[in-house]
């Protein structure tokens, strides 16, 4: 017997269904054990299915909605951006362009649009700000 079918059999039939539910975050041999624990212990399994497609596809709906940037974050991009910094201009790339895979394994932004829009915003900032003070110390 491998440690995974003695974690899996130690489990309560609530584990068990948290697991189930909550496939994306296993291993999938971890997965397909405690599925056949569920099987075994009668839990109707058609429900666990249904109510993991819904959990699914809004996971994907939040994916695809992106998250929020942190007001720290941003507030301290925009400084930096103002004071001409590197960092400004590397923090806006980063709230402007990241990218991630969703659970189709397609690319989307990391960053809802608001937060992508300020990133935009402290990248432009820093580049021209840097483009001045380049200019001013070449003239």
């Amino acid at each position: 017997m491998s440690d995974f079918e003695e974690v899996v059999k130690s489990k309560t039939n609530e584990e068990l269904v948290d697991i189930f539910v909550n496939a994306a975050d296993y291993q999938p041999e971890f997965l397909a054990l405690a599925e056949a624990e569920v099987v075994k212990r009668n839990i109707p399994l058609e429900s666990l299915k249904s109510i993991r497609e819904q959990k699914e596809s809004i996971d994907e709906r939040m994916l695809e909605i992106g998250e929020q940037g942190n007001v720290y974050w941003i507030l301290l991009g925009f400084l930096a951006s103002l004071a001409g910094g590197a960092v400004g201009i590397i923090v806006g790339y980063n709230f402007a362009y990241s990218k991630r895979e969703n659970l189709k394994g397609e690319e989307i932004f990391y960053y809802n649009e608001t937060t992508r829009k300020y990133g935009r915003w402290m990248l432009t900032f820093g580049c021209l700000i840097l483009s001045l003070s380049f200019l001013g110390r070449v003239i």
